[in-house]
């Protein structure tokens, strides 16, 4: 099987779904002829791999223009993309324009399969719901995209769940395979008898939670909160945040690039926070982050949100708290800080248990076998 996976936006990029698709190709090429697509200005092979830490030796990179006369446009992109589409037997994506133009310019035996992470009209509703027009110019794109690729791959069940209720005439083809852990690494004992930082590490977004964890730290003035990631601009917005409040144990790391946020998890942390709030958004993410920090040995608190309860067992791999609620987060907090070491050390192992058979090698495994079953069926 030939696949073209294409990734529209600039490399590196500092969102977690290009951590996501980049190691999700490297464990395809091992199975399948794999090409990926990305924009002309991304960053060389080699850099690529420095960045993310991932071996693309097997991964044929194509390098496509996204811009002429500093104007960046998909039209750009697509057009220019649309030289080298005959040559494949499959287009795996997860950009919803890409996904468009693909089904309507591909050859009748090729096949489309999009990947799920979100359904994007409902949380343009959220963040702008005085966007009438452009909310229903989405969702008839996704709507449209939904009925006409050859199969969906879905992030979790819950994602699903909602896709289901939402669209009526989704792709025969479905399936379910979660995202992996993006660091491969053996078991670390880390020793919980100090615990004198928590660390957050990700995006920024007012529906992480931020906030909330930040206002937590009241109540634990002796233990500081190392924050990993997100832009300058929000990172002086919560540090001023902070400072009204009157919390001075936090501390801004801005964002650093996987390799490093690897030392960092592996290392120093022990306890690490997932704390969504009440949002939709809750109701399709499956945070990359959660993976990471438990293949990583930590001890992870976090929300209960659905995708969340799919992977976490409270008490035994990890912790929840009630999602948006910050007496609720205090409380486990004080109830993780007080266990005994033996005990979070039990927990820790947990973890790494679990998150060990999130691998972005059986994720692979899985997607080819779902490429194979719609070949055969299309066959028969």
């Amino acid at each position: 099987m030939k696949v073209a996976m294409i990734f529209p936006e600039k490399l590196p990029l500092k969102k977690a779904r290009s951590i996501s698709y980049l190691n999700t190709c490297v464990a395809l090429s091992r199975l399948m002829n794999i090409t990926l697509f990305i924009p002309k200005e991304s960053l060389n092979k080699k850099e690529l791999e420095k960045f993310y830490g991932v071996d693309l030796n097997n991964v044929n990179i194509k390098y496509i223009p996204a811009n002429i006369w500093k104007i960046r446009s998909n039209k750009i992109f697509n057009h220019f993309l649309k030289k080298h589409i005959a040559y494949f037997d499959f287009f795996y994506v997860r950009h919803l324009k890409i996904a468009k133009f693909l089904v309507n310019n591909k050859a009748p035996n090729q096949k489309v399969i999009f990947e799920a992470h979100e359904i994007f009209f409902k949380a343009l509703e959220e963040e702008s719901p005085d966007k009438l027009k452009k909310i229903s110019q989405l969702k008839k794109l996704e709507s449209y995209v939904y009925s006409k690729v050859n199969g969906i791959v879905f992030i979790n069940k819950t994602l699903q769940k909602q896709f289901h209720k939402t669209f009526k005439n989704l792709s025969s083809f479905q399936k379910i395979i979660y995202l992996s852990n993006s660091f491969k690494c053996p078991y670390q004992k880390k020793d919980f008898s100090i615990i004198e930082k928590f660390y957050y590490c990700g995006n920024l977004f007012k529906w992480k939670g931020i906030e909330d964890l930040i206002l937590t730290m009241k109540s634990f003035p002796t233990i500081n909160l190392v924050i990993i990631g997100g832009s300058y601009s929000r990172i002086v917005e919560l540090s001023n945040f902070a400072k009204k409040q009157g919390i001075k144990n936090i501390k801004f790391l801005g964002y650093r690039p996987p390799y490093e946020i690897k030392k960092v998890l592996l290392k120093e942390s022990k306890i690490a926070f997932l704390t969504n709030s009440r949002s939709v958004y809750n109701f399709f993410t499956f945070p990359l982050k959660l993976l990471d920090y438990m293949i990583t040995s930590n001890v992870v608190i976090a929300a209960d949100i659905p995708a969340v309860k799919e992977i976490i067992i409270d008490g035994k791999n990890g912790f929840l708290f009630k999602t948006g609620d910050i007496s609720s987060l205090v409380e486990v907090i004080k109830k993780v800080i007080n266990m005994s070491p033996e005990k979070l050390l039990e927990i820790s192992q947990n973890a790494y248990a679990t998150a060990k058979n999130f691998t972005y090698e059986n994720r692979a495994k899985n997607i080819y076998n779902f490429l194979k079953t719609i070949l055969e069926n299309d066959n028969q």
